[in-house]
């Protein structure tokens, strides 16, 4: 089975990742980075290595680009204990333990002369890429800006005192404790705002492969959805249960989804931006916790056409910025030594099969 997510996305805080998080370093054994330039084969080989661990029979995370939700930035095998990643800007990642984490060059198989041949057409395009980048945050920024209107407006409705107590009567039905120890928390995004429009993985891991029972609270941002998931995560954690957080991309601080693997069990945030097509256990309604919004409505309405348009605004130099970063993959792929990088591709998955086998 396959779980699909995002790593690190674009957000109005820049770009957040929280890939050297994907697997606690106590309990990996081997960790691949891949660094080199854009066209070097990293994604490809990527999912052609997902593609071999999950026709094995593993559950494999495939870690998907923001930038192009049809690439992946990296992959993760839990039950070996292993992941790749494509080390290289915006989601660097360095090794931390030698040995246990491990860099693959693929940048030694270009052909320097032939990218000095393009020198000025790529210090150009980086240069535009770059501006279309902070173009399209800024826009994202004054999105969240918008969005945020709505969500003091919500937040001012709440029934706190009705949210506590159903804080805290989730949290009771917890079991009171795992064999494990004090449990670890996953980092992660369900979703992202990308080129192609909003993207959304939440289902690859609602399914009933993965969860027996799925809560669905239904609430917009500010009714109390995040303080919930917050309490119940930081509790299954005190009680030695792992779990994984799903962040929203439009506030990075703010909890989505929460799974607890070992039960089973998760919780989920249903809304306009992601609604869900799985069965749930059980259906939690929080907009009957605020007070009447008729007062506001013409306002609320009005903050999400802005926030629609700014956010569409943002996804078209998004696109703007890819159709950029294609080019400058073609100069690097045309001075690609593919033949001698896809046999250095086949050796590393090898000696990565090796050493997570004992063989």
């Amino acid at each position: 089975m396959t779980r699909h997510m995002f790593a690190g996305t674009l957000t109005p805080e820049g770009f957040v990742s929280f890939y050297e998080e994907v697997l606690p370093l106590k309990e990996t054994k081997n960790t691949i980075i891949i660094k080199g330039p854009s066209g070097s084969g990293k994604s490809t080989y990527i999912k052609k290595l997902a593609t071999d661990f999950e026709n094995e029979g593993f559950v494999v995370e495939r870690l998907h680009c923001s930038n192009d939700a049809n690439s992946l930035d990296g992959v993760c095998i839990p039950q070996l204990h292993i992941c790749v990643f494509d080390g290289t800007a915006p989601h660097e990642v360095e090794p931390t333990v030698p040995i246990v984490e491990q860099t693959f060059n693929a940048g030694k198989f270009v052909d320097v002369d032939k990218v000095l041949l393009n020198r000025d057409e790529l210090i150009s395009l980086i240069a535009e890429k770059k501006a279309l980048s902070q173009r399209a945050g800024n826009y994202l920024k004054a999105a969240y800006n918008v969005y945020r209107n709505n969500t003091l407006i919500f937040e001012g409705l709440m029934n706190k005192a009705a949210i506590n107590k159903l804080s805290m009567q989730l949290v009771a039905g917890l079991p009171t404790t795992s064999s494990a120890g004090k449990g670890n928390n996953r980092r992660f995004f369900a979703t992202a705002l990308t080129p192609d429009g909003l993207i959304n993985f939440t289902d690859s891991f609602l399914n009933n492969f993965f969860s027996s029972r799925v809560y669905k609270l239904k609430a917009r941002d500010g009714m109390g959805a995040d303080l919930i998931l917050s309490d119940i995560q930081s509790a299954a954690n005190k009680r030695g249960f792992d779990t994984e957080s799903f962040f929203c991309p439009i506030k990075p601080s703010k909890i989505e989804h929460l799974t607890i693997p070992e039960l089973r069990l998760c919780y989920t945030t249903s809304n306009r931006y992601h609604p869900l097509k799985v069965q749930v256990y059980s259906k939690i309604n929080l907009e009957k916790h605020c007070a009447p919004m008729c007062k506001y409505e013409s306002e609320i309405k009005y903050n999400d056409r802005l926030f629609k348009k700014l956010a569409s605004k943002s996804m078209s130099a998004m696109q703007a910025s890819r159709s950029v970063h294609e080019q400058i993959e073609q100069i690097y792929i045309r001075a690609m030594n593919f033949k001698k990088l896809d046999k250095a591709y086949q050796q590393l998955t090898l000696s990565l099969k090796k050493a997570v086998r004992g063989n």
